[in-house]
């Protein structure tokens, strides 16, 4: 939550005025979000494959974002949303498998 908090502090008049340290609080908070699907994995529930998977599918779509320093505008912004979108496509993937075999 405390990241969030000084993440929001990039919210005011220009979001990209200071890219990099956006970035780098965007990936921290999504760093300790993999984090938990990795512990949760490693506890023997049994949902193991689903918090493993989730927690590729965020590490890969942080790291795509995160590529997006690299470029400029207005490719860094497509870059940036575009591991966004992989991170949201890739859960809903690997949600609707799971509740699949979940099935009778």
């Amino acid at each position: 939550m405390f990241f969030m908090i000084i993440m929001s502090a990039f919210f005011g008049g220009d979001l990209f005025q200071d890219y990099p340290a956006f970035v780098f609080f965007y990936a921290v908070i999504k760093l300790i979000l993999v984090s938990l699907f990795f512990r949760a994995s490693n506890q023997g529930l049994h949902s193991e494959s689903y918090a493993r998977e989730s927690g590729l599918i965020i590490l890969f779509g942080t790291g795509i974002s995160a590529i997006s320093v690299f470029f400029e505008t207005p490719l860094r912004e497509i870059i940036l949303v575009s591991g966004i979108l992989v991170e949201m496509l890739g859960i809903y993937i690997v949600s609707k498998r799971n509740s699949e075999k979940l099935k009778p």
